[in-house]
């Protein structure tokens, strides 16, 4: 590499790496102002992309007409900088006049994104212009007449890649981190500086030969081939890999944990992977000029490479399973396993892709002459197509085909550019018998795509390694909000708002999620009007049908759904809220920790009443102690008043407001034991009452206020985000933040409680259900309160005997709800004549429930006939409520099995009980699995009609296990089903490849119940 290419090359690597820096700061920064909307984001990328593309037509031809190119590169980097040191001045007012206008809201979508498109425009087009025009003209400064197949121009790119892999790497792991967006900026425009006077000094430097020679270059550098298909290419490999970025960022996200350094680290594995093949693009013994046969080789090893991991499925997600452990070794074992992620599924056509570039260049011309016209052209058609493919893939296409569908797409548009170019003459000797490399390697791309591909297996694939046996479109499967698992958190964040608001009208909740915080906060009777901004207009489908868990909360005419960011909505909006409730995703997702800045709890502040309260929910499973305080320490900047509930296990809700919070014992009582606040409770936390509510209470005021004391640590702002990086760091390490510790240092410092009459309160009766509703372990335990928590455990796990016994070991009478339901159940199912005393407690606050518990009451006295009854009963209450317990619904699901199984009489009852799923699809893994038993028992304790239709819902994709398949298959052959043929091609398969291996257990089981006189009875 002669030395000039090399200095050169190093002003590149520095050039990228502060490019690189620059959009990454550009991007977080007009989130802030506009949101995190895909429209703006769209804008953002959209002005950056399309800066960098006409800069390098229009640059590109300058540079041709320059004497001393280097020179005019230095004035291009010098100009870069002075620019964008400028910006976040120029952000900061674009901010002001964006309020000023009031954004979407108040100009609408349209206009808006005119309004969006303009500032950003006016903002990032002088830098992002200036940045199109780099590299051609360094490259026109460094290539040479003989350079023939303009391996320099591989070169360039490659180490400016490379230099943006840097940026990508340290503004992650480290500047963004330690310095926040605006100090990270400047650092790099400081080395943007430097490269600019390095380069003018370096332009000084050189031979006057060197500096002119280029006027007189006057060597041949017509194009082998069509310019217009060249350009064309040129765009559609930039629309396909951007395309695929976005693929990249939605599969690998759920793999990966969708923290910033996941995507960041998949952004550097494609930058890498792009820089080393035009490195390795430079190092080819290329002899002659570039080839349409070496452009085609490369699309379709590209396509070859993108489409191998989707053939592979959900091995890629095993693999991600497998290399877990290594975050045992901390942080960077983490970071080690998604490494190795990102460079099966992302590196492999990254590199070819790199590759592909300079060729591209190549195929424009030769050597020297016209290299910087044709390198803008070139970069300016696959900037074009990669905006392109970014937009299309945002707004329309991973919409509407899904991202394994557009992962699918990519693999044809490459493949069908592969055979294109391998078949279009361009004066190459045999061009049909040379296609036939690339054309094989396409079709076997395209081959490759007939694989079942990836499914939900990646979304979900921390539930454990094996195939998935039930998806549906279920609340109870939200990745981010599970509609009943999450019901203490979701309905409690805004009714405990409601209760200690003296008299609320007016909520606002940021996010809609499954619609639970304000489908609840919109039926409190004095609530007058309830806002939620939603980000996703998708999720409005996840709220509908999560409509029995949220109130009907969408067909609710005081809730209103703004389609819009949460953020721009605070800074834009002129009303004012009682209650505001944010309830985001986990912070260390990217983008989410902007929700828990001080200047976001500021524009809150600005929103609220003089009484107004706001509820911000916070995590407290994978973090640190640090992290948690940062919170406090930022929300105690804006609100003086902070005080903490626990809504569930792992959920914290801090109360913020500027006045302190007044606690009256008959009032809570009097509201508390109306709708809908008693039914919130009963629902969200399985308790009534204000001993069961204040039994949440964590810590008051003063609490906070040791907290945010503790160590003078940073906080969270919009220009810093730092429990962005803290949290992702803290994810799955060990000795994290504990509640139960928290909780018993506020009451050593006495401030567990609120300021409350304390006469009015049983607090004996709050410790209860505080231990009954937790698992923190208690201090210095009772004997009694031993056998007390021994029974709960047992309850909890199924063992109604043991719970039963270690109950009747203590000698207090039961004092909550789950403790009457307990010893009601255990006393039910051991037939004992007290228990109707306990169920009718029961029936009193939960009449589902005390049917379910009657029913097994009867079973053991046997009473069959009124057992069916009332399990038919409960089943009928269950269809349309959401809230019976799930553990009692699962047992009388089995119970229901075990009665069809010895009264067949009964099953045809029970089996249509059970036809269809339960609301929100309550225990359905049971009741679908239970089906077939009962099935079986309607068909005369053989596989029949009824067998067959409860295994049909298992259809397709059924369960890999020799039982099951064996029934399947009896059952589709004697009703004689269309699936006949596929469950014996099925259960052959099984038996000859993975039974001995994959059943085990299965087997094993089958063995222990053989002389069972149910042994013929599915299971």
């Amino acid at each position: 590499m002669p030395s000039r290419t090399r200095v050169v090359s190093l002003f590149l690597f520095g050039s990228g790496f502060c490019a690189l820096i620059y959009q990454t700061t550009w991007l977080r920064e007009f989130r802030l102002i506009f949101g995190a909307s895909t429209a703006a984001s769209a804008a953002v990328l959209g002005v950056f992309m399309a800066g960098l593309g006409f800069g390098g037509i229009f640059l590109g031809r300058r540079s041709e007409a320059k004497p001393r190119p280097l020179a005019f590169y230095a004035k291009l980097e010098l100009f870069i900088a002075l620019s964008a040191a400028l910006s976040p001045l120029l952000i900061l007012v674009a901010r002001h006049l964006y309020i000023a206008i009031g954004g979407t809201l108040a100009t609408g979508l349209a206009i808006g994104t005119i309004v969006r498109l303009t500032l950003v425009a006016l903002i990032l087009g002088p830098p992002t212009f200036l940045m199109g025009g780099t590299l051609p003209a360094a490259a026109r400064a460094v290539v040479t007449p003989d350079d023939v197949s303009r391996r320099t121009v591989g070169t360039l790119y490659g180490i400016n890649t490379l230099g943006a892999v840097s940026g990508a790497l340290f503004g992650t792991f480290y500047l963004f981190e330690n310095f926040g967006n605006h100090l990270t900026l400047w650092w790099a425009t400081a080395v943007n500086f430097i490269v600019a006077l390095a380069a003018f000094r370096f332009t000084k430097s050189m031979p006057e030969s060197v500096v002119h020679e280029e006027l007189f270059d006057k060597e041949d550098s017509g194009p082998a081939v069509s310019q217009l298909f060249v350009l064309v290419a040129a765009g559609l490999v930039g629309f396909a890999f951007f395309l695929m970025e976005i693929v990249w960022y939605r599969m690998l996200g759920p793999l990966l944990g969708g923290s910033t350094f996941s995507f960041g680290l998949i952004l550097a594995a494609a930058l890498l992977g792009i820089g080393l093949g035009g490195v390795t693009y430079a190092l080819l013994d290329l002899k002659r000029a570039a080839s349409l046969h070496l452009f085609a080789l490369t699309c379709a090893a590209e396509a070859l490479l993108i489409a191998l991991p989707y053939a592979l499925g959900d091995r890629i997600a095993i693999t991600a399973m497998l290399l877990r452990p290594l975050g045992t070794l901390g942080f960077y074992g983490h970071v080690a396993a998604w490494s190795a992620i990102c460079f099966i599924v992302v590196f492999p056509p990254a590199f070819v892709s790199g590759i592909q570039f300079p060729l591209l260049v190549a195929l424009l011309g030769k050597g020297r002459r016209g290299v910087g016209v044709q390198t803008g052209a070139a970069y300016a058609w696959n900037t074009i197509g990669a905006l392109i493919g970014s937009l299309a893939g945002g707004f329309g296409l991973v919409p509407l085909l899904s991202a394994p569908g557009v992962w699918k797409f990519v693999v044809v548009i490459l493949s069908f550019l592969a055979i294109v170019a391998a078949f279009l003459r361009s004066g190459e000797p045999r061009p049909w018998t040379r296609a036939i490399v690339p054309v094989s390697a396409a079709v076997m791309a395209l081959i490759m795509l007939t694989a079942f591909g990836p499914t939900a297996f990646w979304r979900h694939s921390q539930v454990g390694v094996g195939r998935l046996k039930y998806y549906h479109a279920s609340p109870n499967e939200l990745r981010d909000g599970n509609a009943i698992g999450d019901a203490g958190t979701q309905i409690m964040s805004g009714i405990i708002g409601a209760t200690l608001h003296p008299n609320p009208k007016q909520a606002m909740v940021v996010g809609l999620g499954t619609g639970s915080t304000a489908g609840w906060l919109a039926v409190v009777p004095t609530m007058q009007h309830v806002d939620v901004v939603e980000l996703e207009p998708a999720i409005l489908k996840i709220a509908e049908i999560c409509s029995p868990v949220n109130q009907k909360a969408l067909k609710n005419p005081k809730l209103r759904v703004i389609i819009g960011d949460g953020r721009e909505l605070l800074l834009t909006i002129r009303s004012k809220y009682d209650i505001i409730v944010s309830e985001p995703s986990n912070p260390y997702r990217a983008g989410v920790a902007s929700l828990f800045t001080r200047e976001f709890y500021e524009s809150i502040n600005n929103r609220l009443t003089p009484d107004g309260i706001f509820l911000q929910w916070v995590q407290t499973y994978s973090v640190d102690d640090r992290t948690i305080e940062i919170f406090y320490r930022t929300l105690g900047s804006v609100f003086p008043n902070i005080e903490s509930w626990q809504t569930q296990e792992g959920d914290l809700l801090l109360a913020a407001s500027q006045a302190p919070l007044r606690y009256d014992p008959e009032t809570l009582r009097s509201r508390l034991g109306s709708e809908p606040f008693k039914g919130a409770m009963l629902a969200a936390w399985d308790t009534v009452g204000v001993e069961g509510f204040l039994a949440h209470y964590v810590g008051n005021s003063a609490m906070a206020r040791v907290l945010q004391n503790l160590e003078s640590w940073p906080l969270n702002t919009d220009d810093r985000t730092v429990i962005e990086f803290a949290f992702a760091r803290s994810i799955g390490a060990p000795n994290g933040f504990q509640m139960a510790i928290l909780r018993k240092s506020a009451q050593a410092a006495h401030c567990d409680r609120p300021e409350v009459n304390n006469a009015a309160i049983n607090w004996d009766r709050v410790e209860e259900v505080r231990h009954t509703s937790f698992t923190q372990p208690i201090e210095n335990p009772t004997v009694d309160e031993q056998h007390r928590t021994a029974a709960l455990l047992a309850y909890s796990n199924g063992d109604l005997v043991e719970a039963l016994h270690a109950w009747q070991a203590q000698s207090r009478e039961p004092q909550t709800l789950q403790q009457v339901e307990l010893l009601a159940e255990c006393l039910a199912a051991q037939g004992g004549e007290a228990a109707p005393k306990y169920i009718d407690q029961v029936a009193d606050i939960v009449p589902s429930d005390a049917q379910a518990i009657r029913a097994r009451l009867c079973w053991k006295q046997g009473k069959v006939a009124e057992a069916v009854d009332h399990l038919k009963k409960f089943f009928e209450i269950a269809h349309d409520d959401p809230w019976p317990n799930p553990s009692l619904t699962k047992r009388s699901i089995i119970l229901a099995e075990t009665i069809a199984s010895s009264n067949p009489g009964a099953a045809s009852s029970l089996y249509d009980s059970l036809r269809t799923p339960l609301c929100v699809w309550n225990s359905d893994a049971d009741r679908e699995l239970r089906l077939i038993s009962i099935g079986a028992c309607v068909d005369g304790n053989k596989p029949g009609e009824y067998t067959a239709r409860a295994i049909e819902a298992f259809e397709p994709n059924v369960m890999w296990e020799r039982h099951f398949l064996e029934v399947r298959k009896a059952a589709y052959e004697v009703t004689h089903s269309r699936r006949a043929g596929q469950a014996a091609r099925d259960f052959d398969d099984f038996m000859q490849h993975e039974a001995l291996t994959n059943d085990a257990a299965s087997l094993t089981h089958e063995i222990e119940i053989g002389a069972s006189p149910q042994a013929q009875t599915p299971r």
